[in-house]
């Protein structure tokens, strides 16, 4: 049943391009660090802290740019009229149309509660932001996770959050990259923390990890929305009947676009190159 009533919502779903990024498990159990709730913050702000993608060379496209080059930012009708009538004596006026229309396209990185991740997911949203394309992360602990399981998701996300609140008040170490923070949703991670902490366990156990990923990606109502997570549970979700069958299963490091017209298309868009190739 369960299963039926997320294939009905991914048949109807919001969003109209997904961008699945199927990763390894996180990388960082070979650290000194290990990722977990109390060092999540910290290992995903600090300098060369572990990602699932390497730096970016200036050979081919990254990742992101891979993301950024397949969008189409569109104009609202009002935006493009208002910019189109050059007033030479209210120029002022139409420079602040221009602005009110910018963002021309917004897109929302979902990532797992993993240092990995979420580094990769920042990286990605600083790299990739300008004034016509806003790109942000949002954390949610629906994403399975090999570091971070469903008893530990919400000190994870508490753990976050603490971060945000000692970079407000300069109370995080100076070798962390709090600037990364402004790619960080903190309402996103507050909901999903009342969300845990109103929702009955009884609830949570009526569906598995791997269908609640699913429920969250038919969810999501932003136009563009980027998945990175482990293949293993990833691949579950490009498996929904209301997808397209794909020629062969996704492997580790791929990624994969999802368009929908009158019914959902799927593309195969490259590789990245992992950081621990």
């Amino acid at each position: 049943m369960i299963a039926e009533r997320i294939d009905s919502a991914l048949s109807s779903a919001r969003a109209r391009r997904l961008y699945l990024v199927y990763t390894s498990e996180c990388l960082s159990s070979s650290l000194a660090s290990p990722c977990t709730p109390k060092m999540l913050g910290e290992l995903s702000l600090k300098t060369a802290g572990p990602t699932f993608t390497c730096p970016w060379k200036g050979f081919g496209l990254s990742l992101g740019q891979r993301i950024t080059q397949s969008i189409c930012p569109e104009f609202s009708y009002e935006a493009q009229q208002m910019l189109q009538n050059t007033n030479y004596e209210c120029d002022s006026l139409q420079k602040l149309a221009a602005e009110a229309s910018l963002p021309a396209a917004s897109v929302d990185v979902y990532c797992a509660p993993c240092a990995c991740a979420i580094r990769t997911a920042l990286l990605l949203c600083a790299e990739e932001s300008t004034m016509l394309i806003k790109y942000t992360t949002e954390v949610d602990e629906r994403i399975p996770v090999s570091c971070c399981d469903a008893s530990t998701a919400f000190d994870c996300l508490s753990g976050l959050l603490l971060t945000i609140q000692l970079a407000e008040v300069d109370g995080i170490d100076n070798h962390l990259e709090s600037n990364l923070l402004q790619y960080l949703d903190r309402v996103w991670i507050e909901k999903r923390l009342y969300e845990l902490e109103t929702t009955s366990a009884s609830r949570h156990k009526q569906a598995t990890r791997r269908q609640l990923l699913t429920k969250l990606v038919a969810e999501v109502s932003s136009r563009y929305a980027v998945f990175i997570g482990e293949l293993d549970d990833m691949r579950h979700v490009a498996g929904a009947s209301a997808f397209p069958q794909l020629p062969r299963p996704p492997r580790i490091n791929e990624i994969y676009r999802l368009g929908y017209s009158n019914a959902w298309q799927g593309e195969f868009m490259g590789t990245f190159t992992p950081r621990d190739f």
